[in-house]
């Protein structure tokens, strides 16, 4: 996890979503080029997030220190979460500050970067060598 002194707000989002359980039987839902993304499709998931206030982050927390290089780990979306992805290439440039500026964000902020991996790359490198359809 990022230093709490860096990403207190987003580190503590995440760890109580997954001590209630918030991401169990959720699943791998993209896989484009720079990320890996995780999320739900199920409407029942999405309401444990909702009762439990735990959907997303209160405020877009970014720390230039922690940025989002390669297996990073940062919530998606305005405002941020509940989904969040892994990053298979430095994307520094495209999800910290004003990497957004195409998109419909009118605050221009980054996305929160939380976590690194540092077990289990094998398993992300499998997941990245199953054939996707491209054009989804």
């Amino acid at each position: 996890m990022a230093p709490l002194d860096l990403m207190p707000h987003s580190v503590n989002l995440f760890l109580q979503q997954v001590h209630h359980g918030l991401w169990d039987g959720n699943e791998l839902t993209a896989n484009p080029e720079h990320i890996m993304s995780f999320g739900y499709h199920r409407a029942s998931a999405h309401e444990g997030f909702v009762d439990k206030a735990l959907e997303t982050v209160s405020y877009q927390e970014y720390s230039n220190k922690y940025p989002h290089v390669q297996w990073t780990v940062g919530f998606m979306g305005r405002p941020s979460g509940p989904d969040f992805y892994i990053n298979k290439k430095d994307n520094s440039v495209a999800h910290g500050p004003g990497g957004q500026a195409n998109f419909d964000d009118m605050h221009n902020e980054a996305d929160p970067c939380f976590a690194k991996v540092v077990e289990g790359l094998d398993v992300l490198n499998e997941i990245n060598d199953i054939p996707v359809d491209k054009q989804h």
